[in-house]
């Protein structure tokens, strides 16, 4: 796949899990990390791996929610989460150099896909989404360093998402494949 231009990713659960494993995973492989239960991250970003946050307590949607992912709701996905620790929900940061970090998920997990409807799971997930791509774009948006020169409260940010209904290029049916819109030319501003 590489040599077809493809960058591989694996999920960190199967990394070294046994002493029995004898094969080194490609050091161009990206890590998706997802779960602390296994190797620990302190551990994996010694050997220089590239890594994608996907941390399932902040970062899952399961239509079962067979293992507590309603933890990561809305509101404390905006107001607590760091995209860039690897961390479980309030526990101490753990993070990699910026040179490994190589960005985040939200992920919907359909262990029951006929449990319930695309329509049902974007409503259940909508805010979450709208929550964890602020804080990937911007993780300070909530804080006086968002760029702004002041935080923009979960209320405001709420409210505003609301306004805007869906994501550009979303049609409000998942069944329906979405476009994004054609981005305008960027125009340089007359300097002063």
């Amino acid at each position: 796949l590489e040599k077809k231009g493809y960058t591989c990713r694996v999920w960190n659960d199967e990394i070294d899990r046994m002493s029995s494993q004898h094969i080194d995973l490609n050091k161009d492989i990206h890590i998706v990390y997802w779960s602390n239960k296994y190797q620990p991250i302190s551990k994996l970003k010694k050997k220089g791996y590239q890594f994608h946050n996907a941390v399932s307590l902040w970062t899952y949607y399961v239509t079962t929610d067979g293992g507590g992912y309603k933890r990561s709701n809305k509101e404390d996905i905006y107001r607590y989460w760091n995209p860039k620790s690897f961390a479980d929900p309030f526990k101490k940061a753990k993070t990699v150099p910026a040179s490994q970090y190589a960005g985040a998920y939200f992920c919907i997990w359909c262990d029951y896909p006929d449990r319930k409807t695309q329509k049902e799971v974007w409503s259940l997930t909508k805010g979450r989404t709208w929550s964890s791509s602020a804080k990937m774009w911007n993780r300070q948006i909530n804080t006086e360093d968002s760029g702004s020169g002041k935080a923009l409260s979960y209320s405001s940010f709420s409210k505003y998402t609301s306004r805007l209904g869906t994501f550009p290029g979303y049609s409000g049916s998942p069944a329906k494949v979405s476009t994004l819109p054609k981005a305008q030319p960027v125009k340089q501003a007359p300097l002063p």
